[in-house]
């Protein structure tokens, strides 16, 4: 498959933050700012809408995957589940092409979800007990 570079972008890392300098009032002026650009700007909300739902839905896929090893016999000390999360985080912090992420997202990621939605109903998994990371 081709890539066309214009459409590759590095993931770019946060700056350090800036806001534990701010005093009081200027915090506040800053979370009013904030609250009235996401509520206000449709594309911003979108925005922080998937930066609070992709976390959790890698919370999700992890803990399926735990429960997929165990169900497969292996444990944490066997080393295939790591080996599977370190090859996963390395692809993840690759630069990224918009339409691979779009097709990733409309496809394995939703059937993932819609998967365990439908085991979570036939007691398969407890799609509940998420698994946070240290």
């Amino acid at each position: 498959m081709t890539v066309d570079r214009e459409n590759v972008q590095q993931i770019p890392s946060a700056p350090e933050s800036v806001l534990a300098a701010l005093d009081e009032e200027q915090w506040n002026q800053r979370q009013r700012q904030a609250q009235e650009l996401v509520s206000s700007d449709p594309y911003v909300n979108l925005l922080t809408t998937v930066l609070i739902y992709s976390p959790q839905v890698y919370q999700l896929a992890r803990y399926a995957l735990r429960c997929e090893m165990e169900v497969k016999g292996y444990t944490w000390d066997d080393g295939v589940e790591e080996m599977i999360l370190q090859s996963a985080k390395a692809k993840a912090n690759k630069p990224a092409c918009r339409q691979d992420v779009a097709r990733n997202v409309a496809g394995p990621v939703l059937r993932f979800l819609t998967n365990d939605l439908e085991n979570e109903v036939r007691g398969k998994l407890k799609v509940d007990a998420v698994v946070k990371e240290d």
